[in-house]
């Protein structure tokens, strides 16, 4: 795998199996940071920057790690993991917090039976002949979990590598976790969430063709399939949609439509000032604000009157936050 510091540069993330590719000369001897990273949050930020911080030290490069897939995905391949954000989206904000390049290491079981030793002097310095390491003080590694934040600093001491333990971000008394924020988008709380992941929360997908009912109602909306990340609990919301590099004020719909009697959830959007069709076109969400449950209304005059009020607060909200998602 040959490649000049400028093409490493002018990709976003590199996609490698550490057990069988050899790494380009730019990746190995850095200071690096691993994780699933998902959603790339507060804590996540803070680990990036102090390796960076650490890789200037040292005159070496910064390197972030994740997964592709979640180990998790791998032990557990029946149970449902929606990410918090793509691989190609987690590789950007990465980057925007301090990483130079950004591996996606490929998960598989012959990786997740290195012990953690094997991981560490094989993998980490051998292969990827890193200089520091930085982690927070809930990092494990290895087969079953086997190595932690101690073990971590012995075989860094033994193999001359510079181990940094960077303590959590904490808020409201908690550190701040992909799964915190999980739990938080599952039951609607997306302003929460904005406040541990430091900007609002944002999904992608694509239009896909509906019943037809906003249009019928005065109140046309993007009906959005092909969702790869986490979808937020059931409820209207305020947010901002993006399409062809241009944002629209929204007012979004997930969940059923009891009103007439659909029960299957949906993720529908209403671009406010919008004119045009959408089919088939990428459309990204980003989530500002819960403005009610999903209820049944009486019939389509009752629902007609309360999306007029949906409607007004999403657009106030969004155009209050335009600067900021």
């Amino acid at each position: 795998m040959n490649a000049s510091v400028t093409e490493l540069a002018e990709r976003p993330f590199w996609r490698v199996n550490l057990l069988r590719h050899d790494l380009p000369a730019a990746l190995r001897g850095a200071v690096v940071s691993i994780g699933n990273f998902d959603g790339v949050h507060l804590g996540h930020q803070k680990l990036i920057g102090c390796a960076r911080a650490e890789a200037a030290r040292l005159s070496v490069a910064t390197v972030a790690i994740t997964f592709d897939p979640a180990p998790a995905a791998v032990l557990r391949p029946r149970v449902p993991y929606p990410p918090l954000s793509t691989i190609p989206v987690r590789a950007n904000l990465l980057r925007a917090a301090g990483a130079d390049f950004v591996l996606a290491v490929h998960v598989d079981h012959e990786l997740l039976e290195l012990t953690a030793e094997q991981f560490f002097v094989g993998v980490l310095c051998e292969k990827l002949a890193i200089k520091g390491i930085v982690e927070g003080p809930n990092f494990t590694f290895g087969k079953n979990r086997g190595g932690d934040a101690h073990r971590l600093r012995e075989l860094g001491e033994r193999c001359g590598v510079a181990v940094t333990i960077v303590p959590p971000v904490v808020r409201d008394g908690q550190p701040v976790s992909s799964s915190r924020i999980r739990a938080l988008l599952r039951a609607g709380d997306v302003a929460a969430a904005r406040e541990l992941l430091g900007r609002p929360y944002r999904l992608a997908g694509l239009v896909c063709a509906g019943a037809g009912r906003g249009r019928q109602l005065g109140f046309p909306t993007a009906n959005v399939g092909f969702i790869e990340t986490l979808v937020p609990g059931d409820g209207v919301y305020a947010g901002l949609a993006h399409v062809a590099d241009r944002s629209y004020a929204a007012a979004v719909h997930i969940g059923p439509a009891p009103t007439f009697a659909e029960l299957s959830p949906r993720v529908e959007a209403h671009l406010i000032d919008f004119e045009g069709e959408l089919l088939g076109e990428r459309i990204e969400i980003t989530f500002l604000a819960r403005l009610r449950d999903v209820v049944r209304f009486d019939g389509p005059d009752a629902l007609r009157r309360q999306l007029q009020e949906d409607v007004a607060r999403a657009k106030a909200i969004a155009e209050g936050n335009r600067g900021e998602a």
